[in-house]
């Protein structure tokens, strides 16, 4: 196993940055994902780690060691693709042993070994099948079984679950958890895929445009977001984005024509952005005290629950009702923020209030 450090780690392709330097940490034996929109740098960001792109700057450690100087073979990394990349005329068995057999290990304990990975990924009935007579489920579990034999210091998987329906995507994701949590080993996982990177990772990393955004556990992503940026782009709905005011003391924000009491007084006063997730309102057809009167304009019951939108101080807001809430657009609401839950971020830059040096 081994732990990663990436210190000021940048990429130029010609005049085009793909990576702005950046600090990251992965701490050994940890499940790192690594997310962000199309073209933001992620699967770049694998790349440098592996070797098969060489750093405009900066460093790469493994447990304290610079690896700049050596090529992916001696870096003793795995990569798993997207595309699986089986050889369509090995069976299962020898593609899962194929690692081997180029290193010349004897026989035996090829055989040992892929029985091993074979029983650890439930492909023990699949050993003599051709990668064409198998789902792509079997096939993402073939390619992790060739990675695995290998008994690396580091697995690099790029998106490897994009070309799985729903239900299997969902499924193979728990296998996924359970095998990081046997093996023990450093996982780097890059995906666009938010609730992903939720449920597998320790940690995140977030990019855009070749820049870190946020590195920190799922919970702590999902609570306090960086900025606007973060809080949209992780969570399903995303983080709604309200436009305020705060009171010249920092000890209320102004929504529309409401007033909401802070239960701790910002150093802040003006425009604000206020940041609230589709959970963090109250919604009822009678009106309280600090309820805005609204109209439903979008309802979109889901089984487990009911999406409203309607809209506040001009934004297009998302708001999570119960499974059984009856209404339809166009009757009217009355919607509370519950401002005990928010985020408060800088009008202009878009940066979390409360994270600011």
């Amino acid at each position: 196993m081994a732990g990663i450090q990436l210190k000021g780690l940048s990429k130029r392709f010609g005049k085009n940055v793909a990576i702005h330097p950046l600090d990251l940490k992965i701490d050994d034996g940890s499940f790192m994902a690594i997310v962000g929109p199309s073209g933001c740098g992620k699967s770049t960001l694998l790349n440098l780690i592996a070797g098969l792109e060489t750093p405009s700057g900066g460093d790469i450690i493994f447990d304290g060691q610079s690896v700049l100087n050596l090529n992916p073979r001696k870096r003793d990394v795995a990569f798993v693709f997207q595309t699986y990349a089986l050889y369509p005329h090995k069976t299962v068995y020898e593609n899962i042993g194929f690692p081997l057999s180029i290193a010349r290990v004897e026989k035996n304990e090829i055989d040992k070994r892929i029985l091993e990975v074979a029983e650890l990924l439930g492909l023990q009935n699949l050993l003599s099948r051709m990668p064409r007579e198998l789902s792509g489920g079997q096939r993402q579990r073939v390619a992790l079984g060739r990675a695995i034999i290998r008994q690396p210091k580091v697995f690099l998987l790029d998106e490897p679950l994009s070309n799985l329906d729903a239900k299997l995507r969902v499924q193979t994701r728990a296998e996924l958890k359970k095998l990081h949590e046997r093996l023990k080993t450093t996982f780097v996982y890059v995906t666009h895929d938010q609730t992903e990177a939720m449920s597998l990772a320790d940690k995140i990393a977030i990019l855009k445009d070749g820049k870190l955004h946020q590195s920190a556990p799922p919970r702590e992503i999902y609570n306090n977001p960086a900025d606007t940026f973060v809080g949209g782009f992780i969570g399903s709905p995303g983080m709604n984005f309200i436009k305020a005011a705060i009171d010249a003391e920092g000890r209320e924000v102004a929504i529309e024509n409401m007033l909401y009491p802070l239960s701790q007084p910002l150093e802040k006063s003006g425009d604000i952005i206020v940041g609230l997730r589709p959970e963090h309102f109250s919604i009822g057809e009678h009106a309280n005290e600090k309820a805005l009167a609204k109209e439903a304009v979008v309802v979109e019951p889901l089984g487990s629950e009911t999406l409203i939108q309607t809209e506040i101080s001009g934004a297009q807001v998302v708001i999570r009702a119960p499974a059984d809430y009856n209404c339809e657009a166009g009757d009217p609401i009355q919607v509370t923020p519950l401002i005990e839950n928010a985020n408060f971020f800088h009008p202009e830059t878009g940066v979390n209030i409360e994270l600011m040096d």
